[in-house]
């Protein structure tokens, strides 16, 4: 609020707070006026009015108290008018010190202890004895008194301010007049071309330094009115200049814009160009090296830096022999080739070269092109990492074996499957024509005098049909397994077939148990018919999991733990996860070491002694799910100990 009316107060005029200022002041003294001329009333009555009624009271009194005979209503008469006194209060009148005689006003009650300066007593002696009278005066001016006061100032104030508004009112005119003399002035110098040699003038001593500096501001206006335009004058005809010349220099300008922009499109694509072939070159598998005639570095690529483990800048200058001390032989050859000029279209080529000094294990073709030796560079060094085209090579190698020992199987089994065929339908033959159900068989019996239910009832007691019974199923079970094996070695990767989880699982079980001897082993199936079936290769899915249940039972081949109770298990599972279905095979062995777990999907990766195997099986099944079947197959440990492989292929 304070600041408010801060902020207010400065938003006045001058005039404004001059008035104001002049008010509050004559209000001010007006109040002191009325305080000092109440304070006086206040001191006069105290020091001379009180004084001078006190005694006055006292002698008439003492002429009343003479009297014969003493006439107390008279005295009382007397009391009583100078009871109506504003400056009294109270007298009291008692006779020998003790006796009251009479006191007014007689409803008054008396202060038993006034203040000192208002009590006022004296002693009287009389004829009619000794008598003591005790006067109370006012300390305070009657209310009548001070309305009096208040309202005359109250009157005197208006007055004043009355006369302050009007003074106000006359000064204020005297002071606009040289303003709005000033200001007709400067009204008719807008209204007309003022000459700045004609002044402004006033009378005002006051206003006189605002007048000078209003002519020095028009005389300094005039003069830049005046720059301004010879400035205008000179700016067109520069404006006529510069046109002329901006039309010869837009011309020069679209000449050289023109050569600029071929310019800037040969060097965009030199640029572009440069950045496809370091692109390109960085992107190659190999790593290329290009020397000067010394066989220093001058430039490699991306590759080559990340096998010597340093960028290109620092490599500059180095002599390759020295960095790569495989290649002096190779590099020998080329300069020997460059210095002759003989045969230079055609790269020296070594195959097969070990460069330990850049990886361990690393088996490389090592070539070295020659170059015009017009520039910088004379040769280039091309390094190729062969390794997993070695493996390919062993990969095929191994796939055209498993292909003949294929054929072979399916011969084999064609081979077995015939006479098989044979036996079974001669079993079959056998059992019907020792049975009397068939006519045949009683006419024989009957030519020859025999009992043909006493030969059943033999046949029966020996226990011969049982006997065939359990050839038929052998039979039966040895042509199951030689369908299944013609189903697993056929190539019939050439489409996809719907097929229940179920008949894949059981396929790859029954080869698994002919194939591996898993009797010791104890081999546990989900529940598979409320799957839907996969479209899937069934040969090749059924490979995956041979090569699954293969290494379950070689894990399992000691045991996992020190418990006495320990059994080997091989557990298969299916289930459906949103549109892909994953079967698991799961075993209570060893598991996979964690530093392992990384590279058991690498070809030729095994952690099987030498001969045991060839660390294919797990690649060859990763290749058969991931690329001929667009799924996926991960490892996980199992719960508490072992392994568990994951296949996930969509529905």
């Amino acid at each position: 609020m304070t600041e408010q009316n801060t902020e207010n107060s400065s938003n006045l005029l001058t005039r404004q707070k001059t008035m104001a200022a002049l008010i509050t002041t004559v209000i001010l003294i007006l109040f002191l006026a009325a305080i000092a001329y109440v304070a006086t009333a206040d001191r006069i009555g105290r020091n001379y009015l009180v004084p001078e009624i006190n005694q006055l009271l006292v002698e008439t009194l003492t002429i009343q108290l003479n009297r014969q005979p003493l006439d107390l209503m008279a005295v009382k008469a007397l009391l009583d008018s100078f009871a109506h006194h504003h400056q009294v209060d109270s007298i009291r009148l008692t006779q020998d010190s003790s006796q009251l005689v009479m006191q007014v006003p007689v409803d008054r009650t008396i202060s038993p202890e006034p203040p000192q300066n208002s009590v006022y007593q004296q002693r009287l002696s009389t004829i009619n004895g000794d008598f003591e009278i005790r006067i109370i005066n006012g300390v305070f001016l009657p209310g009548y008194y001070l309305a009096d006061t208040i309202s005359t100032s109250l009157i005197v104030a208006a007055l004043s301010a009355l006369l302050i508004f009007a003074m106000y009112v006359l000064i204020r005119r005297w002071q606009q007049q040289p303003y709005t003399d000033l200001r007709d002035q400067i009204k008719t110098a807008q209204q007309h071309d003022h000459d700045p040699t004609t002044p402004f003038q006033c009378q005002d001593p006051d206003l006189q330094p605002l007048v000078n500096s209003l002519n020095d501001l028009h005389w300094h206006l005039h003069r830049r009115h005046a720059d301004l335009e010879r400035a205008h004058k000179q700016a067109e005809s520069a404006r006529h200049r510069a046109t002329t010349l901006a039309r010869d220099s837009a011309r020069i300008n679209s000449d050289l814009e023109h050569e600029i922009t071929v310019r800037s499109a040969m060097e965009r694509q030199l640029a572009q160009t440069k950045a496809l072939m370091d692109a390109i070159i960085n992107a190659m598998p190999s790593a290329l090296f290009a020397l000067d005639q010394q066989g220093r570095l001058l430039l490699c690529n991306r590759q080559a830096e990340i096998w010597l483990g340093k960028r290109r800048q620092e490599l500059a200058g180095f002599l390759l022999n020295e960095l790569i001390p495989e290649l002096a032989p190779l590099l020998k050859r080329a300069r020997q080739r460059l210095t002759s000029g003989d045969d230079l279209d055609t790269p020296i080529l070594q195959r097969r070269l070990s460069l330990d000094s850049l990886e361990a294990g690393l088996v490389t073709d090592s070539l070295v092109y020659a170059l015009d030796q017009q520039q910088a560079a004379v040769a280039v060094v091309r390094i190729d990492d062969i390794r997993q085209r070695l493996q390919l090579e062993e990969m095929m190698v191994h796939s055209e074996k498993m292909l003949t020992v294929g054929g072979m199987a399916a011969g084999m089994a064609h081979e077995i499957n015939n006479p098989l065929a044979a036996i079974l339908q001669n079993l079959q033959n056998i059992k019907r024509r020792l049975g009397s159900g068939l006519k045949a068989n009683h006419e024989a019996a009957t030519k020859l005098s025999l009992d043909l239910r006493a030969v059943e009832e033999y046949l029966e007691e020996r226990e011969v049909f049982k006997l065939m019974e359990h050839m038929r199923e052998a039979g039966e079970r040895a042509a199951a397994i030689i369908a299944t094996m013609l189903n697993f070695s056929r190539r019939n990767h050439e489409h996809k077939e719907k097929t229940p989880v179920s008949q894949l699982v059981n396929n790859a079980l029954t080869v698994a148990r002919n194939d591996l001897g898993l009797h010791h082993i104890d081999i546990s199936t989900a529940s598979l018919e409320h799957l839907p079936d996969v479209s899937c290769i069934p040969g090749e899915i059924e490979q995956v999991l041979v090569n699954l249940i293969k290494n379950a039972q070689q894990s399992l081949a000691q045991p996992a733990t020190a418990e006495a109770n320990w059994q080997p298990t091989i557990r298969l599972n299916a289930w459906r996860e949103g549109d892909f279905l994953c079967i698991s095979v799961e075993d209570n062995g060893s598991g996979v070491d964690a530093d392992q777990i990384g590279r058991i999907f690498e070809p030729f990766f095994t952690t099987k002694e030498v001969g045991t195997g060839t660390g294919l099986g797990l690649s060859v099944s990763y290749f058969i799910v991931t690329t001929h079947h667009q799924g996926d197959m991960y490892y996980r440990p199992a719960d508490p100990h072992g392994a568990c492989f994951v296949i996930k292929l969509p529905l």
